[in-house]
């Protein structure tokens, strides 16, 4: 089966990509990820407009991040065929959508990355999933695991595996997992926890 996954680049991507490119029945044809730059984190670390609560809470993602997946992507590597691009440029690049082509892929994995566009979703029609961080339909978008604490919903934690469509996470529904919580979690271990588990 080949696989292409399209994604970011924080450390939770990088581990899941790296992780499922260790699996020998799975064969990852190509991964493009979206650079940082444009990314939540970078965008509120380096806003004059953020308050320290909120830079805050980034820095501590990170700092999670790093803890919780360094040993996995130290051990496993990448994809060999990975691209590191802008964010957007899956939609737009003519290039990388003939280098998808000539793949031919039996399977897309969408997992962090920007919205995937109409050109994408109708040329490779019933073979994208998309990975959404979150129980669909009760949060879509982003901080999907973020709201369900502050609303003090915790059975609504977890990941949602979809077809994807040309909503923002309103595909029909494949599969979903909870958050495996444990009594001195915080939300940042909670996230983590969801990924490995999501990705597993």
């Amino acid at each position: 089966m080949k696989i292409i996954i399209l994604s970011a680049n924080e450390t939770r991507h990088k581990f899941f990509r790296r992780y499922l490119n260790n699996q020998k029945k799975f064969n990852i044809s190509m991964a493009i990820c979206e650079n940082n730059y444009s990314r939540q984190y970078y965008k509120v670390i380096n806003s004059k407009n953020s308050s320290p609560l909120q830079k805050k809470h980034f820095i501590e993602r990170k700092r999670y991040e790093n803890y919780f997946f360094k040993k996995y992507n130290k051990k496993f590597k990448d994809p060999e065929n990975t691209l590191i691009v802008a964010r957007g440029e899956i939609n737009t690049n003519k290039t990388i959508i003939k280098k998808i082509s000539k793949i031919n892929p039996d399977l897309i994995i969408s997992y962090g990355c920007g919205l995937i566009k109409n050109k994408i979703i109708n040329k490779f029609k019933k073979k994208i999933i998309n990975i959404h961080l979150g129980l669909s339909p009760y949060y879509r978008g982003s901080g999907s695991n973020y709201w369900p604490l502050v609303n003090n919903q915790p059975q609504l934690v977890g990941a949602t595996y979809m077809k994807i469509d040309k909503g923002i996470d309103t595909g029909p529904i494949l599969h979903q997992i909870r958050g495996n919580i444990k009594k001195k979690d915080n939300l940042h271990m909670i996230g983590n926890r969801i990924i490995f588990d999501m990705t597993k």
